[in-house]
Parts: C-alpha cells; structure tokens; sequence
C-alpha cells in the first residue's frame, strides 16, 4: 500500500501543480486584459471632458455673438450633447 501512495500522492501534486500554474497564467492574462480596458475608459472620459469644454465655449461664444437676447439653455451631458445647445442658434 505505500508504494501506491507514493505514486499517487506525486502525480497529484503534479497535477495541483500544473492547474496552478495555468490559473495563474490565466489570472495574469486576464489582469493584462483588464488594464488596457482601464485605460482605455480612462481615455475615452478624458476626450469627452475635452469635448464637453470645448462645446460649452462653442455654446458661450455664441450666445455672446447672437442677436437673441433669450437665454441660452444648457442640459446636462446625457440630454443631446453640445448638438442639441446649438441647434438654438
């Protein structure tokens, strides 16, 4: 009966160890993965920030400009953008 353990028990510790390093290759890729998804959003928010200023001076510029003396609306960010304050004008 030793003999049997002493065969089985390696194999399986061969094979723990096996699936432990594909886990860990698997979390890594995975990890690699997850970070350019980040910064990928993190770029993506900062060309809407750019955008969104821009078009709030775009929309600043002119209501100054505008022969119209109404005031000028400015809906949040999820309500039409920067197209919907300039089809005002």
């Amino acid at each position: 009966m030793l003999w049997i353990e002493e065969v089985v028990v390696p194999s399986v510790l061969g094979l723990m160890e096996q699936r432990e390093a594909r886990a860990r290759q698997d979390l890594e890729s995975w990890t690699e993965v997850l970070e350019q998804a980040q910064a990928e959003v993190d770029a993506a928010r900062e060309r809407f920030e750019r955008a969104r200023v821009g078009c709030e001076e775009l929309v600043a510029v002119l209501a100054e400009e505008s022969p119209v003396s109404a005031p000028v609306s400015v809906p949040s960010a999820g309500s039409g953008g920067c197209r919907g304050r300039l089809e005002q004008f």
